[in-house]
């Protein structure tokens, strides 16, 4: 037990040092097998056949494909159609972030992605509208967490791996949890904006003008409708539906939208290949890091301990959403997937909480540290797109984590949210 102690202490200090993930848990999980004694040609096996995983196949193809929407004109097309939807309204440009951060998040599924490739473009049409610029970046920067939410999303590829749950199901709980948490994100958009008096009236846009807007970002619309569809409706598993993903990405962007050549491809591809690498590499470690917890029976203990603590699923609820606001603050998500899913999993269905509710509940939580300080990756992204500061970034942004903490409320304790449409 001390040297699973001692490889999550030195996890956290690696991590609290900046140093990558990856490397931090990768150093973290060596020491405590070497201390452990554990016979590592056995771990070296377990750590092969967790990447030899059909669902985790998914993850490359998404990654590529939303790559390849990042680049191209989809999000523009999706950006103007929103603006001529609702950008005549209170708080319009707000509006007009958040949706577009929504729509664009069922193409790529990062939430660094999404943050960066619409606030890029609204931060500085915000500011010029008469919106303060901490609020116009926040608004980017909180919308953004959707992106690990909204499916297709590659968060929820690992939580169905780790946690021995359908993928497809998690997909479409998604469209459930997603469309609350932006509910909840225009909600608070809308009280600060009305209170502060933020934002410029424009004239409505025709009725020609919308149409032709909706038109031309057909192809955008397409993604999650067609990938999300045929996995619904059983034609194609989340890994197929990835691959068409990128075929159906690269058919739009080079033979109808010709805004593609092979150089850019090419970047598209050496970008996608460094994350995928990125990412099996923090699997992998985690993975060892797992098979610690397991070779010293941390789990039975922390299952006791929980038990005898925690007298109910509502309770259970409570801690686990503290826990997870802690951690989300000073770990990356990926690897609180791996470590944590097979952990919680079951003892949450000790509790009779349904894994799929549970995943939800679990993502949101890890997607809402990406904007709380002091280590939310989207908050430094913000204040390098933004031009701001840590400190007044993460003040502008509380008005959405208090949105958020209400949207987890909901979700933890009306299991019908995430649950509806399975």
């Amino acid at each position: 037990m001390e040297n699973v102690l001692i490889a999550f202490g030195l996890m956290l200090v690696l991590l609290a040092l900046t140093v990558p993930v990856a490397v931090a848990v990768g150093v973290a999980t060596f020491v405590g097998l070497y201390l452990s004694g554990m016979d590592l040609g056995i771990v070296a096996q377990r750590m092969y056949a967790l990447v030899d995983s059909f669902p985790l196949m998914a993850i490359p193809f998404f990654l590529l494909s939303g790559e390849i929407m990042h680049r191209g004109q989809m999000a523009n097309d999706l950006l103007d159609m929103c603006r001529k939807l609702v950008g005549h309204k209170t708080g319009g440009l707000a509006t007009v972030s958040i949706l577009t951060c929504a729509f664009y998040a069922a193409l790529c599924g990062s939430a660094i992605a999404t943050t960066a490739a619409v606030g890029t473009i609204m931060i500085p049409h915000m500011v010029k509208d008469g919106y303060e610029r901490n609020f116009a970046v926040a608004t980017s920067v909180c919308a953004g967490g959707l992106g690990p939410i909204i499916p297709p999303s590659i968060s929820m590829i690992m939580y169905g791996a780790f946690a021995g749950v359908s993928v497809t199901d998690m997909f479409i709980s998604g469209i459930g949890t997603g469309a609350l948490w932006t509910i909840c994100f225009l909600g608070a958009s809308y009280y600060v904006v009305k209170k502060r008096g933020y934002g410029v009236k424009r004239p409505r846009a025709s009725n020609r003008e919308i149409l032709q807007a909706v038109w031309n970002a057909k192809w955008a619309i397409g993604v999650p409708v067609i990938i999300l569809g045929g996995i619904y409706g059983g034609v194609a598993t989340p890994t197929e539906s990835g691959c068409f993903a990128v075929i159906y990405a690269l058919f739009v962007e080079c033979v109808i939208r010709r805004s593609f050549t092979v150089s850019t491809f090419i970047d598209c591809f050496q970008t996608s290949l460094v994350t995928i690498g990125s990412l099996i590499f923090i699997i992998l470690t985690a993975n060892g890091l797992g098979a610690l917890v397991q070779y010293h029976n941390v789990m039975t203990v922390l299952t006791g301990i929980i038990h005898s603590f925690i007298p109910n699923g509502e309770v259970f609820i409570l801690a686990m959403l503290i826990l997870f606001l802690i951690l989300g603050m000073f770990m990356e998500g990926t690897a609180l997937i791996i470590i944590l899913v097979p952990i919680l999993c079951p003892i949450a269905q000790d509790y009779g909480i349904n894994l799929i509710q549970f995943g939800q509940f679990f993502l949101i939580s890890m997607s809402l540290g990406l904007f709380t300080p002091p280590i939310g990756t989207s908050l430094y992204l913000g204040c390098a797109i933004g031009d701001t500061n840590i400190v007044s970034l993460s003040k502008a942004c509380m008005p959405f984590i208090v949105a958020s903490l209400i949207c987890l409320f909901i979700i933890g304790y009306v299991p019908a949210v995430s649950l509806f449409l399975l």
